[in-house]
C-alpha cells in the first residue's frame, strides 16, 4: 500500500469518525435549561443505525422546537437537554432525494410535543423509508425499556448524558398522556404541491 492510499485510508475514516455520533446543541434556544431540576423536563434525543443506508439520509440531521433550532445529532449516538415546560412543534429535518430530482430536498416531519416539568422523554429520531419518496425522520416516544434496547450500541453524546445514562436509570416520571399529539405522518405530495416527486410512467 503506497503513501498516498494510506493518507486516503485515514482521512475517510477520520471523515466518517467526525460525521457520526455527533451531537451540537444549540445553546441559543429559549427552551434550553442549564442543568436538571424538578422545574425542568429531561429530554433524551436517541438516533440509531439503520439498516439501510444513504449518503443523505446518513448525515447528521437537525431538530427544531417552536421553529428554532434546538439540535444537530448524527447517527450512532443519544444525548440529554434539560427544557423549560413548553410546548410546540418537535420537527426533525433532513436532505433526500425524490426519484426525478438530480439534487436532494430538504424534508422533514413533525409532531406536537408538551414538555412538563419533573417529567422525562426518550424521544427516537426514527427512519421512514417512503421508498421513492425519499427518507424522513419522526421524534417517536419511546417507553425507558424501549430506549435501553435502542442505545445498546450508541454513544453518549455531552456531559449530560454521560452523568445520567439511559441504560442506568431504573424509574423515571413519565410524561402523561396527551404529552405528544400522534398525527398522520406527512408526505412529500404534501409539502410540495407544485413540485413531482415520482417518475412520470411511459
Amino acid at each position: 500500500m503506497n503513501h498516498t492510499h494510506l493518507m486516503a485510508i485515514i482521512g475517510l475514516t477520520v471523515t466518517l469518525l467526525l460525521s457520526s455520533g455527533c451531537a451540537t446543541v444549540y445553546t441559543q434556544h429559549p427552551a434550553l435549561a442549564d442543568k436538571a431540576g424538578p422545574d425542568v423536563a429531561s429530554v433524551y434525543f436517541i438516533r440509531t443505525v439503520p439498516v439501510y443506508t444513504n449518503d443523505f439520509a446518513d448525515a447528521p440531521v437537525i431538530i427544531e422546537f417552536q421553529d428554532k433550532k434546538l439540535l444537530k445529532l448524527g447517527e450512532g449516538a443519544y444525548t440529554l437537554l434539560y427544557l423549560k415546560p413548553a410546548k410546540g412543534e418537535l420537527k426533525v429535518n433532513n436532505n433526500t432525494l425524490f426519484t426525478n430530482q438530480p439534487s436532494s430536498q430538504r424534508v422533514w416531519k413533525e409532531r406536537y410535543y408538551r414538555f412538563i416539568a419533573g417529567r422525562t422523554y426518550f424521544i427516537h429520531i426514527q427512519q421512514i423509508d417512503e421508498e421513492f419518496r425519499g427518507i424522513f425522520y419522526a421524534p417517536e416516544l419511546v417507553s425507558l425499556q424501549q430506549a435501553k434496547q435502542l442505545v445498546k450500541h450508541l454513544r453518549r453524546m455531552g456531559a449530560k448524558a454521560a452523568a445520567h445514562p439511559i441504560d442506568k436509570l431504573t424509574h423515571v416520571a413519565v410524561p402523561p398522556e396527551g404529552a405528544i399529539k400522534d398525527e398522520e405522518p406527512t408526505l412529500p405530495e404534501d409539502l410540495y404541491k407544485s413540485t413531482p416527486y415520482m417518475l412520470d410512467e411511459k
